[in-house]
This record gives structure tokens, sequence and C-alpha cells, in this order.
């Protein structure tokens, strides 16, 4: 392929300072394409909704890409201070504006292709571009469920503006071919090696149950707060620990059994005292992440925790069902099922040998079947039949 010129439009990629390393999956996998792309010779930008001057990029994004800022299509900036929270409602004449923004960058930089990464808003944002005079031809790369229905005659309208759409996993494929849409899977490895960020820490042998994830009730920290409570006072010896970010709504209960029970532990990020995720994880007999609902498919977190050699307790939802076989490389649960999460736990904590060797064919099949070997060429495939067409 001859070398290109790729936009990337990717939303909400700026952070707080220290967040650099903690970025949501929607955003760690398009500035890793675009990384690839960038070394094998190919010019790439990226196009991001705006941040202040306080905010820093992620480490994932390459050093030196230019970077261009675009305007919040919402009422309100979302996550601005980066205590998650509900969305705010769409505003049309930020929209508008923001249309104009992307039409007078891609007018001036002459993009070959532009490739946006995210979930149905921004791909609605996406195909309206056509409408302004936008012909550069567009590549979706679509992980956020739901998948918008195509059947209605505008949304229809929208998702033929779109060369290729592309998804991670048969999840989001299914989904999308049920509603009469060609839908490409193209599967990544794993972007943040959280295990080489343990560098020279000290490690002990595994102590710990861990929940990773921000305290609430979609992430099922309500079902490690029951298990917690039914097993820390029979496990003297094991620690019970949430490893969390600030959130505006945690489930509650947390901090007072943190102060019942001394071996039910809250890390608050940025973590202190020499600990670090990477450390948590190395240390950790099992890691519960009873999800309700994905924020992104397939959940980073899971794929991450099962590269660093740890068994995963997940839910039997969505694309988990790709990542998990129960039983041989972690264990799928019921949503919301504290009583069969805490079965599978006490099992563990009795057999500490089966949550090593299950950890180990845990490293060993997302090495096997969730690496960047035929990433780069898949992609560069898909613009090629595009620019060929």
């Amino acid at each position: 392929m001859k070398k290109i010129k790729i936009g990337f439009i990717v939303s909400q990629v700026a952070n707080a300072p220290g967040f650099e390393n903690v970025v949501s999956g929607h955003v760690q996998l398009p500035l890793h394409t675009m990384k690839l792309l960038e070394e094998d010779g190919n010019e790439v930008q990226l196009l991001t909704t705006e941040f202040n001057g306080g905010q820093t990029l992620p480490k994932f994004l390459p050093s030196g890409v230019t970077v261009h800022q675009i305007p919040h299509g919402y009422r309100a900036v979302p996550g601005e201070n980066n205590q998650g929270g509900p969305t705010p409602g769409l505003h049309f004449l930020k929209i508008l504006k923001q249309l104009h923004q992307i039409k007078r960058i891609v007018q001036k930089e002459r993009f070959d292709i532009l490739h946006f990464f995210g979930g149905y808003r921004l791909a609605y944002l996406a195909a309206s571009i056509r409408f302004i005079g936008v012909k550069t031809p567009k590549v979706f790369t679509i992980s956020i469920d739901p998948f918008p229905d195509p059947r209605w005659p505008a949304s229809k309208l929208l998702w033929k503006q779109f060369k290729a759409i592309l998804t991670t996993t048969e999840y989001m494929a299914a989904k999308g071919r049920s509603k009469g849409l060609s839908v490409r899977v193209i599967k990544h490895g794993v972007v943040r090696d959280i295990q080489a960020e343990l560098q020279e820490q000290t490690v002990s042998p595994p102590h710990r149950v861990l929940f990773w994830r921000d305290p609430s009730l979609g992430n099922g920290a309500d079902v490690c707060l029951e298990v917690y409570k039914a097993l820390a006072p029979r496990y003297p010896d094991v620690s019970f620990d949430f490893a969390v970010r600030p959130y505006w709504k945690p489930v509650p209960g947390i901090l007072e059994l943190v102060n019942e029970y001394p071996n039910v532990h809250v890390f608050q990020f940025p973590y202190s005292n020499g600990m670090s995720l990477a450390k948590l994880l190395a240390e950790s007999i099992c890691v519960l992440l009873p999800f309700r609902g994905l924020s992104v498919n397939p959940q980073f977190s899971i794929l991450e925790s099962m590269q660093s050699g740890c068994t995963v307790i997940t839910t039997s939802i969505d694309s988990n069902v790709e990542l998990i076989q129960s039983g041989v490389n972690g264990f799928l649960v019921s949503p919301g099922d504290s009583q069969e999460t805490k079965m599978i736990v006490e099992k563990l904590l009795a057999n500490r040998q089966d949550a090593t060797e299950i950890g180990r064919r845990a490293a060993k099949d997302i090495a096997a079947r969730w690496n960047w070997s035929t990433y780069l060429q898949d992609i560069k495939k898909q613009y090629e039949l595009i620019l060929s067409s």
C-alpha cells in the first residue's frame, strides 16, 4: 500500500494529570493503531474534543503527532471532573459548530481517509459530515453498545456514508449484521502491558481478592461488597481489595466495610505508599469484575487482568463469552449473582494452586488469540480496498 494520510477522530482523549495510563479502551485502541500506522511510514493526525490546559494526553499517543481540537457537541463538557456521571444532552448549535470545524480541518489537511472510533453518537456525527461537503472516505470502528438501528430511513442513509464498518468482537459484529449492515471483525491485542509497569517493585505471594474499576452498580461493586462481607471474617489471611478511581456515585457501604474488617481495603487512584495496579494484580489470587454492562467490547480490564496471569471472575454478558471459557481460563457468572460469585471465590481460596493454573492458562490464551500479529495488515487491507474502489 502506498503511504497515506489518515485522520483519526476520537472523542475525549485528554485526561487529568496523573491519568496518562488510565485510559478508556475506546481511546487506547485508536491511539495504538495510529502508532502502528505511523511506524509503517504513514502520516496520522488526531482530531479530538476540546480539552483545557490542565489536562494531559495519554502516553499511548505517538509523540509528535498533530492534534486538532474540535468543539464538544454537548450542553456541558462530559466527564470534566474525571469522576464520571451522566452524559449531558446534545446541543444542536454546538453540533453544527463541531461539524464545520471538522470540515475546515479536513479541507486543510486533505486526508486520504478519516477513521472514527467510538459509539453510535460519534457514528452519526461522522456520517453527517458528508452532508456538509466532506467527501473523504470514512471508516468507522464501533465497539460500544448499543449498535444503532439502521432500519429507520435517516439512520440507514447515515450508515451508507461509511466505506467500511469495523468492530473488534463477534458480539458487536452480530449486532450489526442482524440489522442488515456489513461489519468486519478485526481483533487486536492488549495495548497496556501492566506487568511491565512492575519494574523493581517488591511483590508478595498472591494473597488478594481484587476489584479494580469505578465502584459503581454497573461495574458490580455491590456484588463485590456482598462477597467481601461474607468472606472477610472467614479468611483473615486474605486481603479483600477495592482499587478505585474517584467516582460521582459509588455504591454505599464500602468504607463501612473497610472500618469493620482489617483485611478489607480501598486503594484510590492515584495510589500511594508504593502501591500500583501492577503490584495489586501480581499479588491477586483472583480478580472480580462482575459487570452488569460493558463500556467497550471487549472490556479492556478483563483482557489486561488475564494477560497479567490472573484468574478473572466476570459476567456472562456481551463479548465476555469470547474471552473466557468458564472453569478453563476464568469464570463466568450471572450478573448481580453474589452467591454464585462467592462460591467460586471460596473454591479458589480453598485451592489456590487452581487459581494459579487458571491464571497461567488465561495469560497463554490471551497471547494466542488477542494479539497484534495481523492487526496492522488487516487495517491496511481495508484502506487499500477503499482507496482502490
